[in-house]
This record gives C-alpha cells, sequence and structure tokens, in this order.
C-alpha cells in the first residue's frame, strides 16, 4: 500500500503549497474552510505543473516527487496549524454526545470509509479504462502529452487528469483514483 503513503505526501504538499499562498492574501477563514481551499489551489497548481511537464517531455517519476519533497521539506508551519488545529476539532466531537450532529458525522464517516476503499480498487468503469485512467498512462509512457488519434478528449487534457498523469507516474492507477478520493471528501 505504497500508494497510500505517496498520496499522504502529495495531499500534504498539495495542502501546504496552497495555504503557502492564501497566508500571502491574508484570508479571514475557519479552521476547516483553510484546509478545502489550500487543498484545492495546492491540487490546482500540482496538475499546472503536470501540464508543463507533459508539454515540455518531462514528464519522468523524477521530477514530481523532487518538487513535493522541496515542498514538504517547508512545511513546517502548514504541520504546525494542522496540528493546533485539530485539537479543537476532536474536543467538539467528543462532548457532542448523542446528537443531530455525531450522526451526521458518523453518516461522513462510513461514506467516506466506503469511497476510500473503492478508491484503492483497480480502474473498471467506462469513464475510467476508456479515459481517465488510459490517457493518462499513455502520457506517462511517452513522458509527455502526446494526441491520441482513436480519443478526441486527448486533445484536451484536463485538470483532474493531469493529477491522475501524476498518481501514474509516482504510483499506480490506486494513486490516481485516491486522487478523485481526495476531491470527493473535499467536497
Amino acid at each position: 500500500m505504497i500508494e497510500l503513503l505517496y498520496f499522504i505526501l502529495i495531499f500534504f504538499s498539495a495542502f501546504s503549497l496552497g495555504k503557502k499562498i492564501l497566508d500571502k492574501f491574508k484570508t479571514n477563514a475557519e479552521f476547516l474552510e483553510i484546509i478545502i481551499f489550500a487543498s484545492a489551489l495546492g491540487f490546482g497548481l500540482f496538475s499546472y505543473a503536470a501540464l508543463l511537464l507533459g508539454l515540455l517531455g518531462l514528464l519522468y517519476k523524477s521530477i514530481p516527487l523532487f518538487i513535493i519533497f522541496v515542498i514538504l521539506l517547508f512545511s513546517k508551519n502548514e504541520f504546525m496549524f494542522l496540528a493546533a488545529g485539530l485539537k479543537p476539532i476532536t474536543g467538539k466531537i467528543k462532548k457532542l454526545g448523542i446528537s443531530l450532529n455525531l450522526a451526521l458525522i458518523i453518516i461522513f464517516f462510513v461514506f467516506v470509509f466506503i469511497n476510500f476503499i473503492s478508491s484503492l480498487s483497480p480502474p473498471y468503469l467506462w469513464d475510467e479504462v476508456s479515459y481517465n485512467i488510459a490517457l493518462p498512462k499513455i502520457y506517462a509512457r511517452h513522458h509527455q502529452i502526446i494526441p491520441v488519434y482513436d480519443e478526441f478528449r486527448s486533445n484536451y487534457p484536463f485538470n483532474i487528469n493531469m493529477l491522475f498523469t501524476l498518481g501514474i507516474l509516482i504510483g499506480n492507477a490506486s494513486l490516481a483514483k485516491l486522487f478523485m478520493f481526495s476531491y470527493g471528501t473535499l467536497l
């Protein structure tokens, strides 16, 4: 399950990058809002970085790993922010008792768990097999974005497809599906 370790490192580096940018704008947001917006911003920047690497023909495993680890080296403040922000949330959950809020939290985590398990399965759905995972595999194999004449979507690499390309470069299709898991959870 090395994909899980890679996913945690990529997710935290995306959060850290997004948080650094949000800090420049002096936003006045709550803890959970910052996690959502910073992660989305970081994932967006990662997808554009993958697009740039693909256009330059530099889609090699070592380049995104290097970028991720450099970001993680400078993420001490973001790690402290997460640690300090999670303590009050766990305290609030313990104080909830039996209530509607607790029931909603339990339902949320049940769906997160089911979604997580399905994210670790191999690709089997039509969209995944035909273009969502297939095209990023072709991009990763050729180390650049190339046209696939059988599939018109190859001419329009989507942001999420570029994240899938990073996932396939670094790990495999399960890592790419974990990106979709994170989008669903953040949503």
